[in-house]
Formats: C-alpha cells, sequence, structure tokens
C-alpha cells in the first residue's frame, strides 16, 4: 500500500484511528502502523519504542495477536490502537478498534489482556 492509500485507508476499511505518540522517560511509544513485520508476523497490534532524542527504534513489541485468514485482503483484517496512556503504574495501557484493553510492560516489553 502507498504511503497515500495508508493515510486514506483501502476501499475495504477506514484508515487506522490516528492515535498520537506518547513520550515519558525519554522514549516516544508509538503504533507501528505501514508495514507488515515479518519478524512478529502481523501488522496490526504493534507497538514501536523509540529513543525521543535519535529517533532509532529500539524494539517492536506485540501488543496483541492480529492473525490474518488467506481467504480475505490483509488490510482488512488489521486491528490497530484507539488509543494509548500511561496509567499511574507506569504501564501503558492501550484499548484498540474493537474495544479490548492490553497493559503493556514498557520495562519488559510484557503486553497483558485487562478485563
Amino acid at each position: 500500500m502507498s504511503d497515500s492509500n495508508l493515510l486514506m485507508g483501502s476501499f475495504d476499511r477506514s484508515p487506522p484511528p490516528e492515535v498520537p505518540p506518547v513520550v515519558r522517560g525519554g522514549k516516544r511509544y508509538v503504533q507501528h502502523i505501514g508495514t507488515y513485520d515479518e519478524g512478529i508476523g502481523q501488522s496490526g497490534g504493534l507497538l514501536d519504542i523509540i529513543d525521543d532524542s535519535t529517533g532509532k527504534r529500539i524494539a517492536t513489541v506485540k501488543v496483541y495477536d492480529n492473525t490474518r485468514t488467506p481467504d480475505l485482503e490483509g488490510d482488512v483484517q488489521d486491528i490497530f490502537f484507539e488509543s494509548m496512556e500511561f496509567d499511574d503504574s507506569g504501564k501503558l495501557i492501550i484499548t484498540d478498534e474493537v474495544g479490548r484493553r492490553f497493559s503493556v510492560d514498557v520495562v519488559t516489553h510484557i503486553s497483558e489482556p485487562l478485563p
């Protein structure tokens, strides 16, 4: 998908919600959009952790599974973030487009679903 199509979405789905990056402790946390990560094996549900001073990506974290079915166009199956914010304990709370919530430990890079 070209950059212009990424911003507009495809004919089959709306564009991903615009979720602003969150900066904390010199790191920028941003939704990974636009490319399929071969190492993780999916496109949606990914969080990039970036050094805010250098812009260098530190890690990509799988927040949740985003399994694709081969019978359907890939991008219509991707589920993206709706919101991101830190809670009082320092965990990054992410809500996806379908309302599921996840807690990401930004030190260990472990994500857990919330009730």
